[in-house]
């Protein structure tokens, strides 16, 4: 069995692949951007947002040989006590007109620990006070624009999901701001953390 790992942006892997031979396209679905890193690990990308997301994921056909899901990428933060390079794992999804989907928590004794908050999947960037504001009425303490789509798609095929962020941004109108400037790090700093905790060592039984 394998691990599907899943991204939308190509510049969140990267170091990820840097750590692994060049990764072989997968034949049997070349219409995806998926990649095999090892015998143990396939990689995809979705592309940003829900709907790329649940389409993607959609497409993929053999969905069994896989036992668990690794998801990740940046988020910006709705919790004021959650600072910029802050990792931040889920097991509570939430999104628009959206019942909430909660998993079982994906827990490691090897994995260092990192806070635990709701994720918050919005259609478009939040860029103003209005709907920052408004999503925090949810009970969030980060948003992105993909998770509520991969924690569907392990839900229906009863995958186990650990599902990591590093906050990048403060949700609001310093947003884009905040993003150009630290995404990149916010990005390495996550990558490495799956690196050194989790692909770099022994397989972990499910």
């Amino acid at each position: 069995m394998k691990t599907l790992l899943i991204h939308a942006l190509r510049s969140e892997a990267g170091i990820v692949k840097q750590h692994f031979p060049p990764p072989a396209k997968i034949p049997r679905q070349p219409e995806l951007d998926q990649v095999e890193l090892n015998h143990d690990h396939d990689l995809l990308r979705t592309g940003i947002g829900l709907k790329n997301t649940r389409t993607i994921l959609n497409k993929l056909t053999d969905v069994s040989i896989y036992n668990r899901v690794i998801h990740w990428g940046v988020s910006g933060s709705l919790d004021d006590g959650l600072a910029v390079q802050s990792l931040v794992q889920c097991h509570r999804f939430l999104a628009r007109d959206k019942e909430p989907i909660v998993l079982e928590l994906f827990s490691d004794p090897a994995l260092p620990e990192v806070k635990i908050t709701p994720f918050f999947s919005s259609a478009e960037a939040v860029t103003d006070e209005s709907s920052r504001n408004l999503i925090m009425g949810s009970g969030a303490g980060a948003v992105d624009m993909e998770s509520y789509a991969v924690a569907e798609f392990c839900l229906i095929h009863q995958l186990p999901l650990l599902a990591l962020r590093c906050i990048s941004d403060r949700a609001g109108i310093s947003a884009a701001k905040d993003f150009r400037r630290n995404y990149l790090q916010a990005s390495h700093k996550l990558q490495n953390y799956l690196l050194n905790n989790l692909l770099k060592r022994p397989k972990i039984k499910a």
